[in-house]
């Protein structure tokens, strides 16, 4: 079975400690952050580190939010009172109206004798 270091043998890299090797990481180490820092990539944001303005517009957006989720809640409130002493008018003439049943059983039973449902639909579409 062979070892870690014979699986990774690198060829296309020199895996020697020799000062040419190490210039040469070196120098490719700083091309990598320079392009990292040029992206904003790992920077701590766009401000170069943290502010006390950040800071002070997270407290007042959160107080914001919390002022207009208790106004939220406060019209709720208050349209559950007024819905619960007060009677809603009928907003037609028409609101809560069923057809009558029909009473009589001689009709009931002509009705359902003489007609297939499809007729008594078309009679009666509600």
């Amino acid at each position: 079975m062979s070892t870690q270091g014979e699986r990774q043998n690198y060829n296309w890299r020199p895996n020697d400690n020799s000062s040419q090797t190490r210039l040469r990481y070196d120098l490719e180490m700083n091309h990598w952050l320079k392009s990292l820092k040029g992206s904003g990539f790992g920077g701590g944001g766009s401000s170069g580190g943290s502010s006390p303005f950040l800071v002070i517009g997270l407290v007042i957006g959160l107080i914001f939010s919390l002022l207009w989720l208790i106004l939220i809640w406060l019209s709720d409130f208050i349209v559950w009172v007024t819905n619960q002493f007060s009677k809603p008018e009928p907003t037609s003439k028409y609101r809560g109206w069923r057809p009558s049943p029909i009473k009589d059983k001689e009709k009931l039973d002509k009705l359902w004798s003489e007609s297939t449902p499809l007729d008594i639909k078309e009679k009666y579409p509600y």
